[in-house]
């Protein structure tokens, strides 16, 4: 005989010692109580009755008539439904008409703390469901499951707070319906299931949902700020950069007199150098709108090809003082497409800017090509490269391939960052293709279409 049955044999042995005490005991009470004597005879009769019992006896002949009885086939009704009630996980309790407790299963009885036993003949809902969550009593009569057992509709999957015998509310799905012979409420099967572990994991999903929330908008003030910021900076350094570069322009013209050839160079150093850190602010500028999500698109009808010209010959000089090559390839005939001009010249400025700081020799091209319903935009150099495992990095803003401290180029690694952005802001694409040591080809992709 295995563990499991064993313990089922005890349990039955017990149950059967329990009654034989029980009736005992009820009928020592009874003759004590007819014979005329008080009710504190009569319960010491009670108890004389139930120590007169042979219960070692009791227990053996119980045992041995539970070994020899032969086991119930599953194929019978009563032995197949008491196994099902049994062995289910759901907790299953059975009332009568009056709401008292006839039948509780195992499942139940470990969601409520109390053995079936100890409820059997008592209102149920007086020892799990007789207070509200706040403390307040809770009438049979307001309960729902009171409600069943006057005649009202079946309750189907309903969301409840009931309370264990250690004195503890949790939460429960129950459900309830009515057990009706001749038209009337004979009493109700009520189903429940401890829904406690659910209740924390809701709770602890909804307060990561609110961190995250409040960490999004958290982010988002700080980025707001970022923006407000760096658009209130750019302006305070734009105005005297303009004044400067103003000045310089002046001086190079000759007003108020001409210049001497070394004070000429001097001032075309300060003109190069308020031009470049103008554009460094304008990049940054342009990195936070993107960023804060205030970058605007204004559409028109533009020639791609007349735009690429334009940002080659922008960034001559600086192909010029470097001794590059700058080749240009665009079509004789327009390509016309409706698009925001000013920000595809300054994706290819900053495409051309790139491949001029990295290449030390050789040349710089800029083609451009029709494909079906969109423009290629390809800029090639013959620069250092890049390598496999960047060609993914290089988007990223502020990253660049060589360390701050040590790079010999300039720049605040926002260029490609802005660059692809701003081609998705457009409605394109943009690749890049490249071979260390031999150079690189940046792609861009933008739909055509005719001039409105």
């Amino acid at each position: 005989m295995d563990d499991t049955r064993s313990t089922e044999l005890a349990l039955r042995v017990a149950e059967t010692v329990r009654r034989a005490c029980v009736r005992a005991a009820q009928e020592g009470y009874a003759d004590a109580a007819m014979s005329g004597l008080c009710a504190e005879g009569a319960a010491e009769a009670a108890v004389d009755a139930v120590r007169r019992l042979d219960v070692d006896a009791l227990a053996r002949a119980a045992a041995a008539e539970e070994e020899d009885a032969p086991l119930a086939p599953l194929d019978d009704p009563l032995h197949f439904v008491r196994a099902v009630t049994e062995h289910v996980a759901e907790g299953l309790c059975v009332m009568d008409a009056h709401g008292r407790l006839t039948y509780m299963n195992p499942a139940a009885e470990e969601v409520l703390g109390w053995r079936r036993e100890e409820l059997l003949g008592r209102v149920l809902h007086d020892a799990v469901h007789y207070l509200r969550p706040d403390g307040s009593p809770y009438p049979l009569d307001e309960c729902p499951l009171g409600s069943v057992l006057r005649g009202g509709p079946a309750i189907r999957e309903l969301e409840d707070v009931w309370i264990r015998r250690s004195g503890e509310f949790f939460p429960v799905f129950c459900s309830c319906t009515p057990i009706r012979q001749a038209g009337r409420v004979q009493g109700a099967v009520l189903s429940l299931h401890d829904i406690t572990a659910r209740k924390h994991e809701e709770a602890e999903r909804l307060r990561l949902l609110d961190a995250e929330s409040e960490a999004r908008a958290e982010a988002e003030r700080a980025n707001r700020t970022k923006a407000d910021f760096l658009a209130v900076m750019s302006h305070e350094l734009r105005t005297p950069l303009t004044a400067v570069m103003g000045y310089a322009e002046l001086l190079l013209m000759g007003v108020p007199e001409p210049l001497s050839e070394g004070t000429r160079s001097h001032v075309d150093r300060i003109d190069q150098a308020a031009r470049h850190l103008l554009a460094l602010i304008e990049e940054i500028l342009s990195f936070s709108r993107i960023e804060a999500g205030r970058e605007e698109v204004r559409p028109t009808d533009a020639d791609v090809a007349e735009v690429a010209r334009e940002a080659a010959a922008f960034v001559q000089p600086l192909a010029r003082r470097k001794g590059l090559a700058l080749r240009v390839r665009v079509p004789d005939r327009p390509l016309c497409a409706v698009i925001d001009r000013g920000k595809l010249r300054q994706v290819l400025v900053n495409l051309l800017f790139n491949a001029i700081k990295f290449t030390a020799r050789g040349e710089v091209a800029l083609e451009v090509e029709p494909d079906g319903p969109a423009a290629l935009m390809h800029v090639r150099d013959t620069g250092v490269g890049i390598a496999p495992g960047d060609l993914e990095r290089i988007w990223e803003p502020f990253w660049q391939a060589q360390p701050a401290n040590t790079r010999e180029v300039g720049g605040t690694g926002l260029g490609l960052s802005i660059s692809r952005r701003t081609v998705h802001l457009l409605g394109g694409d943009i690749a890049v293709a490249s071979e260390p040591g031999r150079g690189s080809v940046f792609t861009v992709r933008l739909p055509l279409a005719a001039a409105g």
